[in-house]
């Protein structure tokens, strides 16, 4: 039995993964659209565990290393 146009459509568009959208702002910093298109892409890429986790290490790493501060 063949599916008529809308069943299809409909089972098309539910095994579509979704996209995520980031928002325009953040806080109160503005994000610009090409950096919310690209994010896009960074966040499917981190989907997996081990790209979790080594993302996870270098945010750790860049808060624990020490700040230089200008003129010093």
């Amino acid at each position: 039995m063949a599916k008529d146009g809308k069943k299809a459509r409909k089972a098309d568009k539910a095994s579509k993964p979704k996209k995520l959208k980031i928002p325009k702002k953040v806080g109160s910093i503005k994000i610009p659209k090409e950096l919310r298109r690209e994010g896009n892409g960074l966040i499917d890429a981190l989907k997996g565990l081990l790209a979790t986790e080594i993302a996870a290490a270098a945010i750790t790493a860049i808060a624990r290393s020490p700040r230089r501060r200008p003129g010093n």
